[in-house]
């Protein structure tokens, strides 16, 4: 090989090197965030016991108060740390599989936003490679972001179908649509369509995008399992 198809190559190879780089950054912060933090969460709760204990009288309504407020503040910060964590890199994908990830997903979303999320999986959807799982649960991610802040849609659905040989994945919304102009409008690597597209292509998978002002986007997704 020349050093310019070298050169070449390399850069072909650029934007899915900086996808994997970008998946091992997010699993690296989201532990450091989850253990990290977490433990000075843990920290300050129990010194909010340890004060309790010594030094509030039980009696004084205020008093008691305040250290309630205290304890409901500690434990929105550690769900906000977890949620922040999970977004980064949810560990149900490594121990229970894309569609527990899923759900997650869309759970989150229906107590997070106004974007009602729906996910029709089977029950029994197998597991699969590990950058298929991850692939899939960061693509329903990034259109999820993409209809909560662009499609003014009130819905979404994620579907997941298991074949013989592939695994297809579609997440639709009932929204404005997409302007032929929008999915040039990708801001770099992993973001928006020009990121799903890269990921797709990288597995050899399909990848299709249907738009209408009456019917909203649907975005089509099928990777080989082999």
């Amino acid at each position: 090989m020349t050093d310019r198809k070298a050169a070449e190559e390399a850069l072909r190879r650029l934007p899915t090197l900086l996808l994997r780089a970008q998946d091992e950054e997010r699993r690296r912060v989201a532990r450091e965030v989850h253990d990290g933090i977490g433990q000075y969460i843990t920290a300050l709760n129990l010194a909010i016991g340890k004060l309790r204990r010594k030094c509030i009288d039980e009696t004084d309504p205020e008093s008691q108060q305040a250290l309630s407020e205290c304890r409901a503040l500690i434990e929105a910060a550690s769900h906000e740390i977890r949620t922040i964590s999970y977004l980064l890199h949810p560990p149900t994908i490594d121990d229970l599989g894309l569609r527990s990830a899923l759900q997650w997903l869309v759970d989150g979303y229906g107590k997070r936003s106004a974007l009602q999320v729906s996910l029709e999986a089977s029950s029994d959807l197998g597991r699969f490679k590990p950058e298929i799982e991850m692939t899939l649960f960061r693509i329903a991610q990034e259109s999820l972001t993409n209809i909560h802040r662009h499609s003014e849609s009130a819905t979404a659905i994620i579907r997941v179908v298991q074949r013989s040989d592939e695994i297809v994945l579609e997440v639709a919304d009932r929204g404005k649509g997409m302007p032929a102009s929008a999915r040039g409008a990708d801001r770099g690597p992993g973001i928006g369509l020009a990121g799903i597209e890269q990921r797709v292509t990288e597995l050899k998978g399909r990848f299709s995008l249907e738009s209408s002002p009456s019917q909203g986007v649907t975005i089509h997704v099928a990777l080989p399992m082999t």
